[in-house]
C-alpha cells in the first residue's frame, strides 16, 4: 500500500506557482548578488511537520540540503552563501525568519507574477 501523503498534491495553481518558483533563482542566492538557480522546493515545516503547498520556498541545492559545490569546503560554503535549511537550521532561521514566514512572504510575492503573466 502507497505512504499517505503529508499534505494534499498542489492543484492547478498551485503548480503552476512552484513552477514559476522553479525557473527563477535561489532567492538566498539572489539576496547575495548570486545567480544560483533553484533545484528543489522545499516545504516549509512548523512543529517539524510540513504546513501546505503554499508554505513552500524554492532553493538552490546547498540552502536546501547543503550539497556543497565540487571542491569548496563547508565553511567556505557557509560564508559565500550562508545557512542551509536542513543543516544550519538555527543560523538560518536567525538570517531570514522561520520557515513558515518566509514562504508566506514569498508565496505572496509569486502569486502577484502568476496573476500578471495570466492576466
Amino acid at each position: 500500500m502507497p505512504l499517505k501523503r503529508a499534505i494534499p498534491a498542489p492543484t492547478k495553481a498551485e503548480a503552476r506557482i512552484h513552477g514559476l518558483m522553479r525557473s527563477g533563482p535561489c532567492p538566498l542566492c539572489a539576496a547575495r548578488g548570486l545567480e544560483t538557480p533553484v533545484a528543489e522546493i522545499h516545504h516549509a515545516r512548523d512543529y517539524g511537520r510540513q504546513i501546505s503547498q503554499r508554505h513552500v520556498i524554492p532553493l538552490c541545492l546547498w540552502h536546501h540540503r547543503g550539497i556543497q559545490a565540487d571542491g569548496v569546503g563547508e565553511l567556505e560554503m557557509l560564508g559565500r552563501f550562508g545557512p542551509s535549511i536542513h543543516r544550519h537550521s538555527r543560523p538560518w532561521k536567525e538570517e531570514w525568519g522561520t520557515e513558515k514566514e518566509f514562504a508566506e512572504w514569498l508565496w505572496a510575492k509569486y502569486e502577484t507574477e502568476a496573476a500578471e503573466i495570466v492576466g
